[in-house]
Formats: C-alpha cells, sequence, structure tokens
C-alpha cells in the first residue's frame, strides 16, 4: 500500500507541475503577444521610436522568459523565437521595424499553443 500511495503522489506531482509549467508558458506567451500588437499599432501608426523602444523591452522580456522556459520547452523552438527576436529588436529603429512581426507572433502563438500538456498530445 506504501508504494501505490508513492507512486500516486509521484504522479500527481508529475501532472500538477506538468500543468502549472502550461498555465506560466501560456500566460507569459499572452503577455508578449499583447505587446507585439502594441507594436503592431506603433508601426502600423508610423511611430517607429515608440516601436524601437517597445521592441527593446520586448526582447528583454523574452531574455527573462527563455532563461526559465527552457526547462519546458524544446530548445529548438526557443532558438527559432530567439533568431527572431534578435533580428525583430535589431530593425526595430530602420524604416520597416514590422517586417518580422508576423513570424514573430506567429512563432509566439504556436509556442502558448503547444505549452498547456493535452490528452490528446500526451496519447
Amino acid at each position: 500500500m506504501t508504494r501505490a500511495a508513492i507512486s500516486i503522489c509521484i504522479l500527481l506531482a508529475l501532472v500538477g507541475t506538468g500543468v502549472f509549467s502550461g498555465l506560466w508558458v501560456e500566460r507569459r506567451c499572452g503577455d508578449m503577444l499583447g505587446e507585439l500588437e502594441d507594436i503592431e499599432e506603433m508601426c502600423a501608426g508610423g511611430d517607429t521610436e515608440g516601436a524601437s523602444e517597445a521592441a527593446a523591452e520586448l526582447a528583454e522580456e523574452w531574455q527573462s522568459f527563455r532563461s526559465k522556459a527552457m526547462l519546458v520547452i524544446r530548445n529548438d523552438r526557443l532558438l527559432e523565437v530567439d533568431r527572431l527576436a534578435a533580428r525583430f529588436s535589431g530593425t526595430a529603429g530602420s524604416e520597416s521595424p514590422c517586417a518580422e512581426l508576423t513570424e514573430l507572433k506567429k512563432l509566439i502563438e504556436a509556442m502558448r499553443d503547444s505549452g498547456m500538456p493535452r490528452l490528446t498530445r500526451i496519447l
């Protein structure tokens, strides 16, 4: 009986950790997507300076998120977003700061959607 109880506790801890990390990834990616939408509005309005500042803030937020997300998200997904985030923040001061915006949004949306464990992905 003791082994069964310990096994159940370990299983519940693993499921709880998976759900918590999925919710955390979903919330943080949602916040970054909101910031990307704000940058998109700035780009549409012609505010390249504001878009540049917002892109720098987004790059800092991404680095903070990435350092913790390495534990729960595959590295190839993080590297792809890293590459696009670096190009995006590097081009934010130019005439076309939003060239990489759509692709970056799609990658972060995919990361957000894949963060939550679902039974269909497990089986």
